[in-house]
């Protein structure tokens, strides 16, 4: 267990970048999330979510860090992102992407259930991911998974199930702390992105809170509104005025509360 040491001073260099994305985890505890196949794969709190994992690899001269899916949970909860409620985060998402270094890439791994070695499939430049790449991707992760017949060239063929792995985004940096941090700080927007990526479940109950937000939010606008009445801080011609932009201009509302509230409440 000892050889699993060299990873607790790299993984004190990841916490101190990315704060609460990872947990606070002790020496031991370090230690104990190496794999045997020498990878720390980064735990989560967020146990009722699916999220990517984060991981890196130390060998003598490199150290490959990046985002891992492997397993149908983690990569259903990234189709999420193609959900309406994801529009703006899916063209950030890949806004992102494209400004990373060609060094940064986005790989697809098949690991055979008899001998449970990965080996790549298919890698690209992640700068050079879109939509259409990454559902290809993920579609191609999904056939490996389900095995059975499937047209190959002009065959068809039948193949195994497999496990798929998709490593989202990947870089090698130099066994050098300031290029590691460097390397983590380009790849922190997309991580946060990733693992913000709201379950259906999540989606379903904010749009339900909805409509009960905006049933308070009035109820807070009137109250303030006839308290302004009130103090003969505005007209009855005014508070008519704006009851009727507040049932027009939805886009105002919170405007509007936070205008009387600082006329009401002029100290705070």
């Amino acid at each position: 267990m000892a050889w699993r040491g060299k990873y607790i001073g790299w993984y004190r260099l990841l916490k101190e970048e990315y704060g609460d994305l990872v947990p606070t985890l002790t020496e031991n505890e370090v230690m104990e999330n190496v794999s045997s196949e020498d990878v720390l794969v980064v735990p989560h709190s967020q146990t009722e979510k699916s999220i990517p994992k984060l991981f890196f690899k130390l060998t003598d001269d490199k150290i490959t860090v990046g985002v891992v899916y492997d397993s149908k949970k983690m990569i259903d909860h990234l189709l999420n992102i193609w959900k309406e409620y994801h529009d703006k985060d899916r063209t950030l998402l890949f806004a992102k992407l494209s400004e990373l270094d060609p060094r940064y890439e986005t790989r697809l791994y098949k690991v055979p259930r008899d001998t449970g070695k990965p080996e790549i499939l298919r890698n690209y430049v992640a700068s050079r991911m879109d939509e259409t790449l990454l559902k290809r991707v993920i579609d191609e992760a999904d056939a490996l998974r389900r095995g059975g017949r499937q047209e190959i060239g002009n065959a068809s063929v039948y193949v195994q199930p497999q496990n798929p792995v998709i490593h989202f985004i990947e870089v090698k940096t130099p066994l050098n702390p300031e290029e590691f941090k460097h390397a983590l700080r380009d790849m922190k927007p997309i991580i946060e992105l990733l693992m913000n990526i709201k379950t259906q479940r999540e989606i379903i109950k904010e749009r339900l809170s909805k409509p009960a937000k905006k049933k308070n939010l009035y109820k807070e606008f009137v109250e303030i509104l006839n308290e302004a009445r009130r103090k003969d801080l505005i007209t009855a011609e005014r508070r008519r005025e704006l009851n009727q932009k507040w049932r027009q201009h939805e886009e105002d509302r919170e405007e509007l509360v936070e205008e009387l509230n600082r006329m009401v409440n002029p100290t705070e």
